[in-house]
């Protein structure tokens, strides 16, 4: 591996790794937010992703409240499926925001609270539900928070690059899904700094992870794959 620590070398090259949902995400915005001020200039191109966030969240709640045993009238069930059905393209059309405010202003949140503590229900879906009425205007531009606490997969490589206390750091994120997790060793090349992002949080709430109930020994695998293909690059130097 590079030496990290020289100035006069070029940027460090930092990979991201970790599994689906980690936060790598995240990670790589905060490092951007730190030297731009700013996660990115365009901030209406997160619209959709910002979107999509709200309406996993009032999916996921339909099952919340079907596992909880929550009676759900009608009315209610009848918006529940026009946001299950819909297809998210661009902005929502009026049927789908008449589903989420009449959703909003029913107690089911609260019935299910007094059922269960934690909801088994995306991490920001108080943050999601508490900015839905923004969300849904028609001039709605997403915020630098709004686009930090929205989850969003990510599709291929990552590639960035951010300047802090005189260095510059080549970032590169790897999806977490368990098919890019086998390619990882092909970006052993030359690293710096591996930064592998763990959500200690799913370890108490697995709802981030679509339901699936998982455990922290799942953590420890994905990271024994990490160690494994580290392992492996280091003995083919």
């Amino acid at each position: 591996m590079g030496s990290a620590g020289s100035l006069n070398r070029g940027p460090i090259r930092t990979l991201i790794l970790g599994c689906m949902g980690a936060g790598k995400t995240s990670f790589m915005r905060q490092m951007v937010r730190c030297q731009k001020k700013s996660i990115t200039n365009n901030r209406e191109y997160y619209l959709y992703c910002v979107q999509l966030n709200l309406l996993n969240v009032y999916r996921e709640l339909r099952n919340v409240c079907i596992s909880l045993e929550i009676q759900i009238s009608p009315e209610l069930d009848a918006a529940f499926t026009e946001i299950h059905e819909y297809r998210h393209k661009e902005k929502f059309p009026q049927k789908v925001i008449d589903a989420i405010s009449l959703l909003r202003n029913s107690q089911l949140f609260d019935f299910c609270r007094m059922r269960q503590r934690i909801l088994q229900l995306p991490q920001n879906y108080n943050y999601m539900i508490q900015r839905a009425d923004d969300f849904m205007q028609a001039d709605y531009i997403p915020s630098e928070n709004d686009i930090m606490m929205s989850y969003s997969q990510t599709c291929g490589l990552v590639r960035d690059k951010v300047k802090t206390q005189g260095y510059d750091f080549e970032l590169l994120e790897l999806p977490g899904h368990h098919l890019w997790r086998a390619k990882w060793s092909q970006h052993f090349e030359d690293p710096d700094l591996v930064v592998f992002v763990i959500d200690l949080s799913e370890l108490c709430d697995p709802a981030f992870y679509n339901g699936v109930l998982l455990s922290s020994s799942l953590i420890c695998t994905l990271f024994v794959d990490f160690l494994l293909v580290f392992d492996i690059y280091l003995k083919n130097e």
